[in-house]
This record gives C-alpha cells, sequence and structure tokens, in this order.
C-alpha cells in the first residue's frame, strides 16, 4: 500500500519538480547573460510601444478618444511616441547585456 501511495505521489509531483528544475536553470543562464532589471525594463516598454503601435489609429465607432489612443497618436519631435518606445526598448535591451560591460584594469 505504501508503495501505491509513494508511486502515485512520484506520478503528481515529478513534472513540477522536472519544470521547476528547468525552469530554475533557465532563470540562472539568463541571469548570467543578462542585467535581469534592465531587461524588464525594456521589455515592459516595448509592451508599451507595441500597445500604443496597434492603439494609433481612432475608432470612429465611439465617440471619445482612449489614452492609448491619444499616446499611440502623440510625437514628440515629429517622432511618434510608438517609435519613440521602441527606440527606448531596444537601447535598453542592448544595456542589459552583461557582456558589453567595461572591464576594469587589474
Amino acid at each position: 500500500m505504501f508503495d501505491i501511495i509513494l508511486f502515485i505521489t512520484l506520478v503528481i509531483f515529478a513534472p513540477y519538480i522536472i519544470a521547476g528544475f528547468l525552469l530554475g536553470t533557465v532563470f540562472v543562464k539568463l541571469a548570467e547573460l543578462f542585467r535581469i532589471p534592465v531587461l524588464f525594463t525594456s521589455l515592459s516598454v516595448a509592451g508599451l510601444g507595441i500597445l500604443a503601435w496597434l492603439n494609433s489609429t481612432p475608432n470612429p465607432d465611439v465617440p471619445y478618444s482612449t489614452v492609448a489612443e491619444v499616446f499611440g497618436q502623440s510625437h514628440l519631435f515629429g517622432v511618434p511616441a510608438p517609435v519613440i518606445c521602441l527606440g527606448v526598448s531596444a537601447m535598453l535591451f542592448a544595456a542589459s547585456f552583461k557582456g558589453l560591460k567595461r572591464r576594469e584594469a587589474a
């Protein structure tokens, strides 16, 4: 009876243990390659840029403009705001690489 309970417990929990181990190794490798806060900031700004890009055309069915539409239609020095968001995101993504860090002289 104990062997059956042990087998059922193993069958139920083994996928979670394996998935946790795999996710852990992936996150450790990401942490070795990137600066995680800068990378997630880059992804957030990219998401904002994509959201603004998709909402940049006004909806003629509604009599008002949403905040996303107003932001998507705005310009800064003649450049659309979604393009600026994606450019900032690309620069942050490039800055998140740890390999680009300056080496200190020994």
